[in-house]
């Protein structure tokens, strides 16, 4: 099996690559990127003789061809180019998200998929993917289904502050997205959307109690649809990230840091966004904390 990895020189990419490396039956795995100086000290890092480097500026189906699976690692706005390139070449697909619109876009191209005899399992990272699979693990054991609840949380080990450095923990645009799109929340059995950040909950961890948000996320788009045979009227998705972290982004937003709308710098046109983006990405990030605990919550009711 030759697996191909896009964007596997970044950094869930890198994991994933280097999991594949050690997989059985897998006999190559492709990092595709356009960073390839990246992509090389990634092949490098995992140190396998199966890992090698396609460059990422060639068309992708092109890159991709020879490839019996692909996993999309890069950013959910190029999910739905992906799949299209694996229909093209006849490899399986699966990707870590897809952040609510960009999956119900995948969803259309569930038939062809289908017809061509070839698997595509959407939004398999942590979150989603793990809470997902928590949710299966206990509607399985319901006849009906009514509401599934999900949390994500992290809660640090040690105490931080806001002169520390600081790196996104996932791609810097898509936790802006979660900072300041509207979340689609299933409710009474209809999609609503909420503020970014609305939905405040408080949860009871063994470390202490977190405060959750509404963000724009997948689940909400395929839960629904997984389960609307056993009745599910309700999906709620939250996020819980240290408090500093939530202060930092929501000062971003509040600064007009997240804005698409341009201003001019010395006679240039430059969208906040974009330089926050940029900035975020090469920041060094703090120090790992090895004490730090993540949550992946799922309840079922019936």
């Amino acid at each position: 099996m030759r697996i191909a990895v896009v964007g596997g020189a970044g950094a869930m990419g890198r994991v994933v690559v280097a999991d594949a490396a050690r997989s059985k039956g897998v006999e190559e795995v492709w990092i595709v990127d356009r960073d390839e100086g990246a992509a090389e000290a990634v092949r490098r890092w995992v140190g396998s003789s199966k890992v090698g480097v396609r460059s990422g500026a060639a068309l992708l189906a092109e890159t991709l061809a020879g490839a019996s699976a692909v996993v999309n690692a890069a950013s959910h706005r190029l999910n739905v180019e992906v799949m299209g390139a694996c229909l093209d070449v006849g490899a399986h697909y699966t990707d870590l998200g897809g952040l609510y619109h960009y999956a119900l876009r995948q969803y259309e191209l569930d038939e062809d998929f289908r017809a061509a005899g070839l698997s595509a399992a959407i939004s398999m990272g942590s979150a989603p993917g793990i809470t997902n699979m928590l949710a299966a693990a206990a509607c399985e054991r319901l006849d009906t289904v009514e509401s599934i609840e999900l949390v994500d949380v992290t809660i640090p080990s040690r105490g931080s502050s806001p002169d520390d450095p600081y790196a996104p923990p996932y791609a810097a645009s898509t936790i802006i997205d979660e900072f300041t799109e509207a979340a689609p929340m299933f409710l009474d059995g209809k999609i609503e959307l909420r503020p970014a950040g609305s939905g405040a909950k408080v949860y009871s961890f063994p470390e202490g109690d977190v405060e959750c948000v509404y963000t724009i996320h997948s689940e909400p788009a395929t839960l629904p649809r997984s389960y609307a045979a056993k009745g599910i009227q309700r999906v709620e998705w939250r996020l819980g990230l240290p408090s500093v972290d939530s202060v930092r982004l929501r000062s971003f937003v509040a600064a007009g840091l997240a804005s698409r709308e341009p201003v001019e710098v010395d006679g240039v046109l430059v969208a906040p966004r974009d330089v926050l983006v940029a900035t975020l990405q090469r920041q060094p990030g703090a120090p790992p904390d090895p004490g730090a605990v993540s949550y992946f919550l799922s309840t079922s009711t019936a």
